[in-house]
């Protein structure tokens, strides 16, 4: 996706799939400038606080129930991310009914030390589906949306040039509480095709 592509966010129609089946209100890695949910996580917390932000996701640590959307910039590579939903999950220790969607170029998980992490493992139980989307046939709004709106209101859409991977994480409560995709038979080809939907 270029330079302007290091971080590719979902769509606002894949955001409201999101929500209607997992009830997912967080963003893990957004800015005030292009933030989609009720809540969202950024960088810059001296200063994104006064918009809203919840802070790094990196210092960031549930206090209640939550359905939250991890899309990484896609320069960070290495295992910090899964690191801290690791993290996360065993502070929490299901306290909480949680649950992610963690969304990365399939290639980030060909890294050894990312596919053979705990968070991954089916010892640890977490993982409760994992759906790849074929590059060319899914895309993303570009990070830098904001500056690129069109004179018609539309934010620029671009297919992958890449596979990405989903991975949908939950722990006992989270995968009692957010339930519902698990009874929609059509759920995988469905959230391929918001996916491929530039809206």
């Amino acid at each position: 996706m270029g330079e302007t592509g290091q971080h590719g966010q979902l769509t606002r129609s894949t955001f409201q799939f999101l929500y209607d089946k997992l009830k997912v209100n967080t963003e893990c890695f957004a800015s005030p400038l292009n933030w989609q949910t009720v809540n969202f996580c950024s960088a810059f917390n001296d200063c994104d606080y006064w918009f809203g932000s919840q802070g790094s996701f990196f210092d960031f640590m549930p206090t209640e129930d939550g359905s939250f959307e991890v899309n990484p910039p896609f320069m960070i590579h290495g295992c910090s991310v899964e690191d801290h939903l690791q993290n996360i999950f065993e502070q929490c220790d299901n306290q909480f009914a949680l649950s992610f969607v963690l969304v990365y170029p399939s290639s980030h998980f060909l890294d050894k030390a990312v596919g053979n992490h705990v968070l991954l493992s089916r010892k640890m139980g977490w993982v409760k589906m994992k759906i790849v989307l074929v590059k060319n046939h899914h895309g993303y709004f570009k990070g830098n949306q904001h500056e690129m709106v069109t004179e018609h209101g539309k934010v620029p859409f671009v297919m992958a040039s890449h596979n990405s991977t989903i991975y949908i994480l939950q722990n006992i409560k989270g995968s009692e509480k957010y339930s519902a995709w698990r009874d929609d038979p059509t759920f995988r080809s469905s959230i391929a095709r918001v996916f491929s939907e530039g809206e």
